[in-house]
């Protein structure tokens, strides 16, 4: 395993638990004890877990946005099977807009140019993707946010009110234990989601498993304004009441 996929992949496992030791992601991932030493003090320095005695734990989700590069390889194949099934859901004509999350930027892979849809993004990648498959594709342009690399602000609120949407899909940090989806990424980001919202038919939320029982600094939607959410797993027990009639897994 190259030493990046290791990062990634210790990422993803304090992503499931709060802390972890060094000695059980040693036997995980099947490397010696002084290569997940040096592994976590680098990630430490980047910011992206804290050390402690004996293992590492993951930065409170309230004061962290992780970089875009880093979200985008945890859980990769779990995002691509709930982005098949958002793909499916979309009929031909449709005017959809996909939000600049790293989950939902793999539906462009499920898109071709027999889908004859028109999407809006405020994604700088996901455009740039669909302009080599021949997909009608709209940015919203505005104020180019560094984590996500997705544009927001006003001048995006305002391209976004010249449509009317069939579907949107989007992702977010998680959905806490009382129904409310929530999220790190700025503001300005969650007010452009709010405002798509308000303009959809079908609002589709996009959930690894570990999404589920999440905290985070900002309230996005409750999840009442959320038509489907997918997932690659039946959510925990205690959150099926408030998922029930919506959830679809992948």
């Amino acid at each position: 395993m190259l030493k990046e996929e290791r990062y990634d992949k210790i990422l993803e496992l304090l992503d499931e638990e709060m802390y972890t030791s060094a000695q059980n992601l040693a036997n995980r991932l099947y490397v010696s004890m002084p290569t997940i030493r040096r592994d976590l003090a680098e990630l430490d320095s980047r910011g992206l877990l804290i050390r402690s005695h004996g293992g590492a734990k993951r930065l409170n989700s309230e004061h962290i946005l992780m970089p875009a590069n880093h979200r985008k390889s945890i859980s990769p194949n779990e995002k691509r099977r709930i982005c098949k099934k958002a793909a499916s859901l979309i009929t031909e004509k449709s005017v959809i807009f996909i939000d600049a999350s790293t989950t939902a930027l793999n539906i462009a892979e499920y898109l071709t140019e027999r889908s004859l849809v028109t999407v809006v993004t405020n994604s700088v990648k996901l455009a740039l993707t669909l302009s080599t498959r021949g997909i009608k594709c709209y940015t919203t342009g505005g104020e180019l946010q560094n984590n996500s690399y997705g544009f927001a602000g006003s001048y995006a609120e305002e391209m976004i009110s010249k449509f009317n949407f069939d579907f949107m899909f989007f992702s977010s940090h998680g959905i806490n234990d009382s129904g409310m989806i929530v999220d790190t990424t700025s503001p300005a980001e969650n007010f452009l989601r709010q405002a798509v919202c308000r303009l959809s038919a079908k609002k589709v939320f996009l959930a690894v498993h570990t999404k589920f029982g999440q905290q985070a600094q900002f309230n996005l939607m409750p999840l009442d304004d959320v038509d489907i959410v997918i997932t690659d797993k039946e959510p925990p027990e205690k959150m099926r009441d408030i998922l029930k009639g919506k959830i679809i897994v992948a």
